[in-house]
């Protein structure tokens, strides 16, 4: 991933960045360093949390490390240049706008990278199954909030308030795990959870192994509704130039870091992953590339 770390936030010097460096909107978040005790010439930092930006820009940015380096290396001042001195680990936390801040590593103490902590003070957190049940330690449910952080009603929208409640419980439509105490995202309940063969696997989870393959740029996964397992795991990827793939030698490669049930039954290599203006995957639209492409799925 590429950070770009600015002295204060400035919309047009953020568009002009962005424009100079072609996409760099897509690969890059713009952090906001106001510890930084001196300007610099601008650098580029380089850091894996692919789980923090949901793994949308990895493989860009591996590619385009090079030539956003010479659009931005010494265009300015306002970039700081991230030095052991100044450097920051990154404050792992999940939130969204209904309930404000609900889990976190600790601003002070050790952080365990890849989870989001445990609920802030006055905060109750809950993870719940398919029957609305808590669910035990080390299986995925669906994240519930309760506390006085917990908005109170979508204005004009008494049915969508409703509908997102359950017994006093905010349904936040996310899917995480407890393991060693903490918290880890699984993504989102409704595209990242695939249910195959009887198991649920994270599609964020597979994404990160499939990206560290040598011939991968970049690649989404998702569910492919079939009759025998329910969802088939399948891969879209694209590919470094010059490289070819195909799914017995990805499987083979994959198999040594995922159980079998998580190793994608499809692939489909295709020259760009389709995106919303925003940037990010549009995976429906790739479940039905899938469903109208004629490859033949693993047994």
């Amino acid at each position: 991933h590429v950070f770009l770390l600015l002295r204060r936030f400035r919309p047009t010097i953020v568009h002009t960045h962005m424009a100079k460096a072609g996409t760099v909107g897509r690969a890059a978040a713009l952090l906001y360093n106001s510890t930084a005790g001196r300007r610099a010439p601008a650098r580029l930092v380089h850091t894996y949390h692919g789980h923090v930006l949901d793994g949308y820009f990895s493989a860009w940015a591996a590619r385009g490390f090079t030539a956003m380096e010479r659009a931005l290396g010494r265009s300015t001042d306002a970039l700081i240049a991230v030095s052991p001195a100044v450097r920051h680990d990154l404050l792992e936390r999940y939130g969204m706008t209904e309930i404000g801040m609900a889990l976190s590593n600790p601003l002070r103490g050790e952080r365990v990278s890849g989870s989001v902590g445990i609920p802030l003070p006055g905060v109750e957190v809950q993870l719940v199954g398919d029957d609305a049940n808590p669910v035990p330690s080390g299986t995925p449910g669906e994240i519930e909030v309760r506390g006085p952080n917990v908005f109170a009603e979508y204005w004009g929208k008494p049915e969508t308030t409703r509908d997102a409640f359950r017994d006093g419980w905010f349904r936040t439509g996310d899917t995480a795990m407890v393991e060693g105490g903490v918290y880890r995202i699984l993504g989102r309940t409704n595209v990242d959870i695939l249910n195959t063969g009887g198991h649920k696997v994270s599609a964020l989870e597979i994404e990160e192994v499939l990206r560290k393959h040598p011939a991968v740029a970049e690649c989404a996964v998702v569910g492919v509704p079939d009759p025998e397992w329910g969802e088939r795991v399948a891969a879209a990827v694209v590919l470094h130039d010059g490289v070819a793939l195909d799914l017995s030698s990805l499987r083979a490669w994959a198999k040594e870091s995922l159980a079998p049930h998580k190793l994608p039954s499809r692939l489909l290599v295709l020259e760009a992953l389709p995106r919303n203006a925003m940037g990010k995957v549009k995976k429906p639209a790739l479940v039905a590339t899938f469903q109208n492409s004629a490859s033949d799925p693993m047994p």
